[in-house]
């Protein structure tokens, strides 16, 4: 049987009305995301070329390790003079941080990494086996003048096929906060703290650890602002979505 057979017959199954399916709603989800990826360009799931961090060679090393301690990504391309539309290759920012806190002075062009070039029409799936081949986490991105456009990283491919992954360091503002109407609650949140906070008493499973996690193992089809909830005595009303993550949720006593 071959792979578009396959595929057919899992996207029959993904739309079968009967309520009893194959996958559950989390699985159905992904499962759309791998069917797109011989069709999705890559220019769709990159990190444009204006939005990345990246470490310029005409920065003082003070400069520099500021850039580093701030920046959240672990690969940075390496600049010179502002050019960011000429990268010379990308850099390990846990290998500088040794080197700076061990008082060395880094060669950062020694230390760069020549990068793996991707059209940006390439296909996720297509550039998925390009990385995996070059053994890389990390891929520049051209247009079909050569031009850098963008920065591809296996995380980019992930999120395309399940969607932005939680981060909750990306949380801004309380995690818990009261209201007259309940509790305002991140979804990021672990459940085992929310317990401790408001006595709300899902506890952790398998297939989840956060109150996001909860919310969309009880829903069968991507959130809602306004989508409400019951587990027990409780009530879960989703106040903000993000792409396809549930970021904050009103959780109130029935």
């Amino acid at each position: 049987m071959n792979a578009d057979v396959v595929g057919e017959e899992i996207a029959d199954m993904l739309s079968d009305d009967e309520p009893a399916q194959v996958f559950d709603r989390r699985e159905r989800v992904m499962i759309s995301g791998v069917l797109q990826l011989a069709e999705r360009p890559i220019r769709g799931v990159m990190t444009p070329r204006t939005e990345i961090d990246h470490i310029d060679l005409a920065e003082s090393p003070e400069a520099i390790s500021t850039a580093l301690m701030h920046s959240p990504y672990s690969r940075l391309p390496l600049i010179r003079a502002g050019h960011v539309d000429e990268p010379l290759g990308f850099v390990h920012k846990k290998e500088l941080l040794k080197e700076l806190l061990a008082g060395n002075q880094p060669n950062l062009e020694a230390m760069a990494r020549t990068a793996l070039n991707l059209l940006d029409n390439f296909s996720i799936l297509n550039a998925l086996e390009q990385m995996r081949k070059e053994s890389t986490h990390i891929a520049f991105v051209v247009n079909e003048f050569g031009d850098f456009v963008g920065l591809l990283t296996m995380t980019d491919i992930l999120e395309s096929i399940a969607g932005e992954l939680p981060d909750a360091s990306e949380i801004e503002g309380p995690n818990i906060v009261a209201t007259d109407e309940g509790f305002l609650v991140s979804g990021a949140l672990n459940l085992s703290q929310i317990r401790e906070y408001i006595g709300f008493q899902a506890k952790a499973t398998n297939d989840y650890q956060t109150l996001a996690g909860l919310v969309m193992s009880l829903l069968d089809r991507l959130p809602v602002i306004g989508d409400k909830l019951n587990w027990q005595e409780w009530t879960m009303t989703i106040v903000e979505v993000e792409e396809r993550r549930v970021t904050r949720v009103l959780v109130s006593k029935e």
